[in-house]
């Protein structure tokens, strides 16, 4: 099955059923969807979503460029901020834009999406 499939399969999954959902999300080999499944199950999991966003965050470091360990990132902070952990969710959201700023030379003003 491909990432995306499981990634897809997760989503499902994580309404009814997040520790099966949060199982099958962690096998998923490609860092990319694995994030994106940490972050479904982050947003619907009983328990407090924080230790499932912190695997999506992980998931986002091992993507092959910053470009994606940034914009993968905006899953499992949507997450948080719909579950109400707006806090950590805007604290992420300074991590990842003080990266690529760091990386790609962002304008400063996160508004502005155009480069230097």
């Amino acid at each position: 099955m491909s990432a995306t499939k499981q990634r897809d399969l997760v989503a499902r999954l994580a309404k009814t059923d997040s520790p099966r959902a949060l199982q099958k999300a962690r096998k998923i080999s490609e860092p990319w969807f694995r994030a994106q499944a940490l972050a479904y199950v982050a947003r619907y999991c009983d328990q407090a979503p924080t230790s499932v966003a912190n695997q999506a965050a992980k998931a986002a470091e091992a993507c092959v460029d910053t470009y994606q360990q940034c914009a993968v990132r905006a899953w499992e902070i949507a997450a948080l901020a719909e579950r109400s952990h707006t806090k950590s969710a805007a604290s992420r959201l300074q991590a990842v834009l003080s990266k690529a700023r760091q990386k790609n030379r962002l304008h400063p003003d996160p508004r502005r999406l155009s480069y230097c």
